[in-house]
């Protein structure tokens, strides 16, 4: 019942994304990707020579398309292992007298 749940949610999460970053702001996805160039470059653990790859993938990962794909997949993986975790918490033992019909 949860990966329902989480699938369902995972839809609706997609549906609002894409008419969020596809058609009400669609400079958001640049704005994003000018937000995490400033992260890469003021972080002072990566090295210089590693800046062009850096920003290389950044222009590959910042699509919409992209982004909502990978949305999608995380946020059903991440729904079905919560509702293993719920699972195994109220699991029903079984009575010797269930077990007996």
């Amino acid at each position: 019942m949860a990966l329902v749940i989480g699938v369902v949610a995972t839809i609706l999460s997609t549906i609002y994304s894409y008419i969020l970053m596809g058609i009400i702001d669609t400079e958001l996805i640049d704005k994003l990707r000018i937000v995490a160039e400033e992260k890469i470059t003021n972080n002072p653990k990566i090295p210089e020579n590693y800046y062009d790859i850096a920003m290389e993938r950044l222009d590959k990962q910042f699509t919409l398309n992209r982004m909502l794909i990978m949305g999608s997949i995380g946020g059903t993986v991440i729904y079905a292992i919560i509702g293993l975790i719920a699972a195994a918490f109220i699991k029903k033992e079984e009575s010797p007298a269930d077990m007996a019909l």
